[in-house]
């Protein structure tokens, strides 16, 4: 009778145990929401022309105050031109598939490795206003740089015009009349640069890094006018980390510079493009987990996301007398609220969940902070994004 009691006694030891810690049980879900973009077309356009502008013979840009302990491959040709084409080809793929342009015409490419860039046109009439310099074009003479070691006559003058930057107005008007196009896209300008780091993080382990920095400048042209809209130098970088407990290991895993140097262009165009709209991203969720027999049946429901099989649950037990699991429904119908668009709801069960215990229980309390702050964000971006879609259409 006694090992009986004692053994009841453990088990009931147990339960409460696992109920005081029930808020650290937790799981984490990717779903799918809705970002701004973060650079609008400052108006809505039926065609756009495209092209590629080969001045891969310029400078790269500094990497700048590397690592020490960093081997740094700047990248003159990127590597045979082929990563800024792989960047400006998916680019280009991932403008298409936004159906954003009634139509979208890609233009020859204009190879300008044979070509001296000259800034000479730049001494202009400063008094004169009109001729000021734009920041593109200053940008543009900044990154083609010649090397010192390469000499003009080895090449054809290309002079940069200090408003146009690559183009001429008769250049940009033939364009206009060939394709009556009203916007003209121009990739300008292509730079990366590649690093490897493999580091000791204790006596006996290991750290490897790869990182890719990028930068790409697009020029925007109005056709209709023949004037530049806007610029936008589009700087990324990608980064691959390996952990081992030999240094060769932690090395050898990592992509090749080539491979990390293509992969990284062809991912950078498809961010250049959601930067310039609305698009679909992966985030990622905590929902909570439990033990109780109601609760635990949950789960498989959010796998199969049954979302609102699984709301039905979690709301009956919002006032459950156990605190631990009434919290856990609240920020589980929060989640649920989300998944379904309604923003607002998903705010008051988050809120209402925080109030069950406050700054009691310093782990709920800093997920349920960290959850409304990327609701207040998410309403802030669902406006930004109907302001978008308004503008455009």
């Amino acid at each position: 009778m006694k090992t009986g009691r004692n053994l009841i006694l453990l088990l009931f030891t147990a339960a409460v145990l696992q109920g005081c810690n029930t808020l650290y049980s937790f799981n984490l879900i990717d779903i799918e929401v809705v970002e701004p973009a973060k650079l609008m077309l400052p108006q809505k356009y039926s065609t756009a022309v495209v092209r590629y502008n080969n001045t891969a013979n310029a400078n790269i840009f500094n990497p700048g105050n590397l690592p020490s302990n960093a081997s740094s491959y700047a990248d003159t040709l990127n590597p045979d031109t082929l990563a800024a084409k792989i960047y400006f080809g998916s680019a280009v793929e991932n403008l298409k598939n936004q159906f954003y342009f009634d139509t979208l015409i890609v233009l020859p490419p204009s190879d300008f490795v044979t070509r001296y860039f000259s800034d000479s046109l730049f001494q202009v009439d400063k008094s004169d206003t009109s001729q000021l310099l734009y920041p593109s074009v200053e940008m543009l003479a900044g990154l083609l740089q010649k090397n010192e070691q390469t000499t003009k006559e080895k090449y054809t003058t290309k002079y940069l015009d200090p408003k146009l930057g690559l183009y001429t107005s008769k250049e940009l008007k033939k364009i206009a009349d060939a394709t009556h196009a009203d916007l003209f896209i121009s990739l300008d300008y292509f730079e990366t640069t590649h690093f490897q780091i493999t580091q000791k993080l204790t006596s006996s382990y290991f750290l490897g890094n790869v990182t890719v920095i990028s930068g790409g400048l697009w020029n925007f042209y109005n056709l209709k006018t023949g004037e530049p809209e806007f610029f936008y130098y589009h700087q990324d970088t990608l980064m691959w980390n390996t952990e081992s407990e030999f240094l060769r290991y932690a090395a050898k895993e990592l992509p090749p510079r080539k491979d990390a140097v293509l992969n990284a262009a062809d991912v950078m165009g498809i961010r250049w493009v959601q930067n310039l709209f609305p698009h679909w991203t992966e985030v990622q969720r905590l929902y909570y987990t439990s033990g109780q027999v109601e609760l635990k049946t949950t789960e498989q429901m959010v796998k199969e996301g049954k979302w609102l099989d699984a709301a039905i649950i979690w709301k009956a037990n919002v006032n459950n007398p156990n605190k631990n699991i009434a919290a856990k429904s609240m920020f589980n119908l929060a989640v649920a609220c989300e998944m379904q668009g309604d923003l607002e709801a998903a705010l008051d069960w988050v809120i209402k969940s925080y109030q069950v215990f406050g700054n009691k229980n310093q782990v709920h309390s800093d997920h349920c902070i960290q959850y409304i702050t990327i609701l207040g964000q998410r309403k802030l971006d669902l406006k930004l994004i109907e302001k978008q879609v308004t503008s455009a259409s």
